[in-house]
């Protein structure tokens, strides 16, 4: 730093831990002079500290300050670090961990070795040096990195990774390698989070039924919106493509591909599999905002005007609960955007008519694909393609497969053929990638699937050159550059999806590159990143200490975390630098950082699309 000044000033470095208190002020020397000087401040931090604030003081007269420039010296202490996948890895498939070290070994290799909890060694190997990780900025991501491919382990247990490098050890958390391990693990809690999420009912635990006075139209009249589930660390109720009907599509996918990992849970006995009554729990609500006049869905569910909706309180006092009070929630004018419900609906009424019992979600179903296809002219969205199969599944109508056809040639003409983005179907295009494997998948005979693998093919291509890292990780378009991290909301869900289409694509495919990339992805969310935190809630060996959510104003609660909770996500560190930055704070605000630390319906929508694909294409 340099700065011009006329009297004293000192800097100083104030020391704070994961609650925000002070641990330690470090004080440079006070300097007096009349002129420019160079100011510095060598600093080694304290074994508590997590976070550093730097402190100019002046005294006595005007101080003007130039170029401040912090410099990450080379630590004193090497360090070795191994990252995995704490919930753990399938048997018979890709398995791959990361070795960070904070200095270069003189043979740039890294000895790795997997021992079982007794200490006996059952898999071995040297690997060469991956090199560092530079993003969209000149920061890189301050490690050598190393990955470590052990698909060939195939013993099953519990186990533990040690890394050796110039004589020092790093060692990861224990994990397990077995058949289905991590839908295994996960899918009791992926569906237990929509359950505690559930809003208008009464959660054992959790809360009282809530906002029994859901909801008010535009015009002032009211409505029983009445259900649903809260979209995030809020209470709101998002009617958009990735809203309550998106959950009901993935919850019955992921019943459909893994029956025996989702239908062992019935907590209420009532004959029904866990993941059903939650399908069905959403499906009620989003009929309730059918308007009955044009087939079209209501609009978000939001917390209401005279009133801030960042009110931060427990679900059954956020309200007065009592319709045609100042505080009653609203629904936005306009209409809602939910395409997968009306798969969703159609697959529910069969699902349900198979039990007995009787329904009208096909008739919903109908009214609202006939209302969103818009005449037949809307054939650009991978979504109604998706629904349009499950249409067909369900009534064997030949017009519903038809119109599936037709969005999947005009999917296929939207692909990226030359350039950076060769392969890509848009900037990206996972949702468009997953809905043609689909496709390909229910009509293995149909004329356009040759074309269909060839595209897969290329998207997959363009995957792998987006993740060529050590983690695996896909970077994403931002112009003409790429980027890991956004710079304002952690984006698990991007993530998750593109494991999602990545696993349809293996299946269609049957490239190893595409399974690979896809539990990549995977294996990043659940502890495979240089945070080494497992962003699903309850599971793996670190958490988040908290969560960006009102719950935490239960009391017993006052972390806010809901088992299966899988919150943003990662953001560019402070500094805007293009690495994996996350708020680790215990305490110090009521909440933290909406940022990384908030969980939305929509991460846990595409975990358990992701988990029960992989889950399905896994199995031999």
């Amino acid at each position: 730093m340099k700065g011009l000044f006329r009297k004293i000033l000192v800097d100083l470095a104030c020391w704070t831990d994961d609650e925000q208190k002070i641990v330690r002020v470090d004080t440079g020397a006070p300097i007096r002079s009349e002129g420019w000087q160079y100011l510095s401040l060598s600093l080694t931090a304290p074994t508590n500290a997590s976070a550093v604030r730097l402190v100019a003081v002046a005294r006595g007269g005007r101080v003007r300050f130039d170029d401040c420039e912090l410099l990450r010296l080379r630590s004193r202490q090497p360090r070795v670090r191994v990252f995995v996948n704490q919930v753990g890895y399938e048997q018979h498939g890709p398995k791959s961990l990361v070795v960070a070290a904070n200095f270069f070994p003189s043979d740039s290799s890294s000895s790795l070795q997997l021992l079982t909890p007794a200490g006996k060694s059952v898999w071995r190997n040297k690997v060469p040096c991956s090199g560092r990780i530079y993003g969209s900025t000149a920061d890189d991501w301050g490690w050598y990195f190393w990955r470590v491919d052990f698909s060939s382990a195939r013993g099953e247990g519990q186990f533990r990774a040690r890394a050796q490098l110039n004589g020092i050890q790093g060692e990861s958390v224990p994990f397990k390698i077995g058949r289905g391990e991590v839908l295994g693990e996960t899918a009791k809690s992926a569906v237990d989070f929509f359950f505690i999420q559930r809003c208008g009912f009464d959660v054992p635990g959790w809360h009282k039924p809530c906002h029994l006075d859901d909801a008010k139209l535009p015009d002032g009249t009211h409505i029983d919106a009445i259900g649903g589930w809260h979209s995030a660390g809020d209470y709101n109720k998002l009617m958009y493509e990735h809203g309550d009907g998106g959950v009901v599509f993935a919850l019955l996918n992921a019943l459909n591909a893994a029956p025996a990992s989702f239908g062992r849970y019935d907590r209420d006995n009532d004959g029904l599999p866990d993941a059903l009554d939650e399908a069905i729990w959403g499906a009620e609500f989003v009929a309730k905002m059918q308007m009955p006049e044009t087939g079209a869905l209501r609009n978000t569910v939001s917390q209401g005007p005279g009133r801030q909706w960042t009110k931060w309180s427990a679900p059954e006092v956020h309200t007065d609960n009592v319709v045609g009070t100042a505080d009653d929630p609203i629904i936005q004018p306009g209409e809602g955007n939910s395409p997968l419900v009306i798969g969703a609906w159609a697959r529910l009424s069969a699902l349900l008519h198979q039990r007995g019992r009787t329904n009208d979600y096909l008739s919903a179903a109908v009214r609202l694909w006939n209302h969103s296809t818009n005449g037949g002219s809307n054939v650009g969205s991978p979504y109604l393609l998706l629904s349009a199969l499950d249409l067909h599944a369900v009534t064997h109508e030949p017009s519903y497969l038809q119109y599936a056809r037709r969005i999947a040639e005009s999917l296929l003409s939207q692909q990226t053929k030359t350039g950076r983005l060769q392969g890509a179907f848009g900037n990206y295009g996972e949702g468009t990638a997953a809905s043609l494997a689909s496709f390909a998948l229910a009509c293995k005979d149909d004329p356009l699937n040759p074309r269909i693998t060839e595209a897969l093919k290329l998207y997959v291509a363009f995957c792998n050159r987006q993740s060529n890292n050590p983690f695996g990780l896909s970077q994403q378009s931002a112009g003409e550059t790429n980027q890991f991290f956004p710079p304002d909301l952690g984006n698990n869900f991007v993530i998750l999806q593109r494991a999602w289409a990545a696993a349809l694509a293996y299946r269609v495919t049957h490239e190893p590159a595409a399974l690979v990339f896809a539990i990549d992805q995977m294996d990043w969310v659940l502890g495979k990143n240089p945070i080494d935190i497992c962003l699903f809630e309850g599971k793996g060996m670190f958490n988040p200490p908290r969560y960006h959510h009102r719950y935490n104003q239960i009391p017993g609660h006052e972390r806010g975390a809901v088992p299966g909770t899988i919150p943003n996500g990662f953001v560019r560190e402070l500094g805007m630098a293009d690495r994996p930055g996350f708020d680790l704070s215990r305490g110090g605000n009521r909440a933290p950082s909406y940022r990384t630390n908030e969980p939305w319906l929509v991460h846990n929508m595409f975990f358990l699309l992701a988990a029960s694909e992989l889950y399905k294409a896994l199995q031999p």
